[in-house]
């Protein structure tokens, strides 16, 4: 880049080309094939006018940088063609912001984000860049300050570090030589025969990285530019990309078809801030890729996305449960939530759902399953799906403990391969557990891998229900739905294990929707389990919350049970929360959705004041408000449900929701789904 006369960036990356010099006086070059390991490109703004992108590619440029914004009150009329025209003749683009110190450093990334957004963005896009060139007339420490916030900015919008383009004097002279930038990739001015030597590199050679990016021109010869063309040079190393953005979950166990017949779905919801690019990566038993995976490239803020595994870019739908079942990784530029559905075959009888593991909060080299049962309580049977989310093999040991935190059997999966998928069931013959087995899991990683697990739980009456296991206890924990005989005979049962090895007392407490405590203890053994349940540990018919509290580290789930008239039986579980948070989201909430559904979300307050909660709805595909916001002040520790279809969504509605309080305020939900055959739930993130 020039000087500030709107000229776009410095040509980027064309693979295989080099600079020869013709010219008096200033150094021109133009476009030839040169060794492999370089790529040339150019950058481009209004300056060069219309660009002929054919012309351009035939030259042997693969990679280009479009002007998309100045400050915060300037659109380049020529973006969204050269940004359309790169990607139509297979030219690597990118987009940068020509930077002003003077001005809003956040406003700045903001206009810059909205205008990426508008052209759309993909993982193969190069990293958005910054134009950092002039200094008007501000002092080093505020221009290295405010860089700095738009750097953040655009770094927390995409996930992605955006390049600096500067000059070695200007960087050292006007930005006072910082080396705290060094991660973002170095685009660098120095219009030489040659490139820059590591002495000619500011911030001591870029904290020892080197430029990405060489500009080597700004009077190049390019056909299909009008006029000088900025022309660049990659270092030889790979280009920084936008890429897929960072794992944000990971999905342990889905499957297409497995099992029986076993399918999976996926609801993912946009969290952030920013349109989001999310992917979804699946892996099979060995931690090999597998299937073409799934994208959703502009998923809007307040937006979900439901992918089923039947879809045909997952797994083999036939060959066995060996290859139809996996893990599957989640990849995105913003934060989401996510949950799974997994349906029984044909989709007969009870469905169950599993939050998705938030990474890196949900995995651990160490998990706690508090609920694991073989032939229990008249025929519950437990199964994990256990993956190793680390980077390389590791062994894998399960440790039962009945009540008593006797280790009755262990269990050890050895050389668990990074991404792998492991299915245990709880009635196999090999594993030999006792029949009536209660008790809880241990699993523990041999090298420190971080693991994501999920426990199945079947019953007698085809009652179907899920939970993760978790990466530590608390002494502390909330159930936002605890029922006694509640919503026409639903009752539910606590899992608590004692995650360390010192016998401890565990309070729980029940709270109505005025917040009047009903206070309960028990004894817990060393590395013990504790069964209770609300259908008669609670004195009065009803809907309450729990606060479980112990002397020592605990994990707990809480399991739901539907009335029924029929043999055919319904359940859930969700996972108790460690803390409230002050907003909370749920991917899916539906009133007589296309499934068909209904949704209800139990709230707690779990501060030790009131608060007032708000749920508001937004659409699935648009992210648009829709329906009608539900407001309730909650007294401390207070239950509110909210049941579809009176609580705010028209009818045939799928939204998402969000669940915020006032200040200060913290709350715990999950989102109960059902229908006239299933009864599912998950926790809001």
């Amino acid at each position: 880049m020039s000087s500030p006369r709107w000229r776009g960036w410095s040509a980027f990356l064309s693979r295989g080309l080099a600079a020869v010099i013709a010219s008096t006086g200033a150094v021109v070059f133009t476009v030839v094939p040169a060794q492999a390991s370089v790529a040339q490109g150019v950058d481009v703004s209004s300056y060069n006018l219309s660009v002929n992108w054919s012309q351009v590619a035939g030259a042997g440029i693969s990679f280009g940088y479009a002007k998309a914004t100045e400050s915060t009150n300037y659109i380049d009329p020529t973006f969204l063609p050269n940004w359309n025209g790169m990607k139509a003749f297979g030219i690597t683009r990118g987009a940068y912001l020509y930077w002003h110190p003077s001005v809003d450093p956040t406003a700045q990334a903001d206009y810059f984000l909205q205008r990426l957004d508008a052209g759309g963005f993909m993982p193969t896009d190069l990293a958005p860049a910054i134009d950092v060139e002039i200094d008007e007339g501000l002092s080093a420490a505020i221009i290295a300050a405010n860089l700095r916030t738009t750097v953040d900015a655009i770094h927390g919008a995409l996930g992605v570090w955006p390049v600096i383009y500067t000059s070695y004097a200007f960087w050292i002279d006007f930005v006072g030589n910082p080396t705290t930038f060094t991660a973002d990739p170095l685009w660098i001015a120095q219009w030489t025969m040659n490139p820059p030597t590591p002495t000619q590199v500011p911030a001591t050679n870029w904290g020892g990285n080197g430029f990405r990016i060489w500009q080597k021109s700004s009077t190049g010869v390019v056909p299909g530019i009008s006029g000088p063309a900025d022309l660049d040079q990659s270092s030889g190393a790979l280009l920084p990309l936008i890429g897929l953005g960072t794992v944000q979950a990971v999905l342990p166990a889905v499957s297409n078809g497995a099992y029986g017949g076993y399918v999976t779905a996926a609801t993912i919801q946009n969290t952030g801030t920013f349109t989001n690019n999310v992917h979804i990566v699946y892996f099979d038993q060995s931690g090999a890729p597998v299937g073409a995976g799934d994208a959703n490239l502009s998923l809007p803020v307040n937006a979900s996305w439901t992918v089923r595994q039947d879809n045909g870019n997952s797994f083999p739908s036939t060959g066995g449960d060996a290859v139809q079942a996996g893990s599957a990784v989640v990849y995105s530029n913003q934060p989401v939530a996510a949950f799974v559905n997994e349906f029984a075959p044909g989709n007969v009888g009870d469905a169950t759902s599993y939050s998705g593991v938030q990474v890196p909060g949900g995995v651990g080299a160490t998990l706690y399953a508090p609920a694991i049962a073989n032939n229990a309580y008249g025929g519950y049977t437990t199964g994990i799906g256990l993956l190793n989310e680390g980077n390389s093999p590791t062994d894998v040991t399960i440790t039962y403990r009945d009540g008593s935190g006797v280790a009755v059997k262990t269990q050890t999966v050895t050389a668990l391969a990074a991404h792998a998928y492991h299915a245990l069931y709880s009635g196999d013959p090999v594993l030999s557990l006792p029949s009536g087995f209660a008790g809880t899991a241990t699993i523990t990683s041999s090298t420190g891998q971080p693991l994501g697990a999920i426990v199945n739980e079947t019953g007698p009456g085809g009652q179907f229900s899920s939970y993760d296991a978790v990466p530590s206890g608390g002494t502390t924990l909330h159930a936002p739905v605890a029922l006694r005989n509640a919503f026409g005979g639903f009752n539910t049962g606590m899992g608590v294990q004692n995650t360390t090895s010192t016998a401890g007392t565990v309070t729980i407490t029940y709270y109505n929707a005025s917040g009047t405590p009903t206070i309960r203890t028990f004894n817990i053994p060393a590395s013990g389990y504790l069964g209770v349940y609300q259908g008669t540990d609670i004195p009065t018919d009803g809907a309450y919350t729990a606060t479980i509290t112990s002397s020592v580290a605990i994990a707990a789930i809480v399991n739901e049970v539907a009335s029924s008239t029929t043999s055919a039986q319904q359940s859930t579980s969700y996972n108790t929360f460690s803390a409230g948070s002050a907003s909370l989201h749920l991917p899916l909430v539906e009133n007589a959705g296309t499934d068909p559904w209904n949704t209800g979300e139990g709230i707690m307050n779990t501060g030790t004041g009131s608060t007032t909660v708000t749920v508001n709805y937004y659409n699935t595909a648009t992210g648009a408000s829709v329906g009608s916001t539900q407001t309730q002040t909650l007294a401390a520790n207070a239950f509110w449900g909210l049941y579809q279809p009176t609580d705010g969504l028209p009818s045939g509605t799928r939204a998402t929701a969000v669940i915020a309080t006032s200040s200060g305020g913290q709350v715990a939900v999950i989102c109960n789904e059902s229908s006239t055959t299933t009864f599912m739930s998950y926790d809001g993130q």
